[in-house]
Order: structure tokens, then sequence, then C-alpha cells
């Protein structure tokens, strides 16, 4: 019976993990932007060819750059990164906290746009 046997299995060694630069592919630099920020300002600057973007907590401005370009097929010419801070909340009576994160500015040249559906 299988279920029992003596026999040790074998462990199989864990595959290592790139960083997500130049070598990595393009989903793993892609994943260093979690979504688009829709508020009232990242519109308006929108129209002066600055997008701004969720980002994951680790993600550098070299990451962010190259997702950019693999997902919207534009060049960036400045990432600016802002850390965004976690606010206390008060809400049907109980105490609770909004999440913190990052937060990417990405300028764009004249004559460039992302197009968002």
């Amino acid at each position: 019976m299988a279920l029992f046997s003596r026999t040790k299995k074998t462990a199989e060694a864990p595959e290592k993990k790139t960083p997500a630069g130049k070598g990595a592919p393009l989903l793993a630099r892609a994943s260093a932007i979690l979504a688009l920020r829709v508020t009232e300002k990242a519109t308006k600057e929108s129209e002066q060819n600055t997008y701004t973007f969720n980002v994951r907590p680790d993600a550098t401005k070299t990451e962010i750059r190259e997702a950019v370009k693999g997902l919207y097929k534009v060049d960036p010419l400045t990432v600016k990164i802002v850390p965004v801070r976690a606010k206390a909340l008060f809400q049907r009576g109980k105490r609770g906290r909004t999440s913190a994160g990052k937060k990417a500015y990405v300028t764009l040249k004249k004559g460039d746009h992302i197009e968002f559906t």
C-alpha cells in the first residue's frame, strides 16, 4: 500500500524569480502598474500629458517606465513617484483606515497620449 510507504519524497527546487527589469517578461513588468487613478486632479493633468497610476508599493521608476512602454506603446519623459499615506476613518460607528500605497505621475512628450476606454 503506497499510503504508508517508507520512501521519502524528493523536494523539487523552487524556481528563482527574476527581478522585473529588462530581462523580465512583459507581464512581470506590467504588474508594476495596478490601475489608472481616476480623480478630478488626475483628469486635469491628463490634458497636460501627465497620467496618474496606482502602482505597487515596491515598484521603481524603471519598472514603471518599462510597464508603460509595454502596455501603452509610448515612451515616458519623466516618472515621479509619490507615497499615499493611510488615513483614519470613522464609519458606521467603527474606526478603520484607508489603504496606503504608491502613485506615479508619468509625463509623456507632446503629441503622445494614452487612450483609455
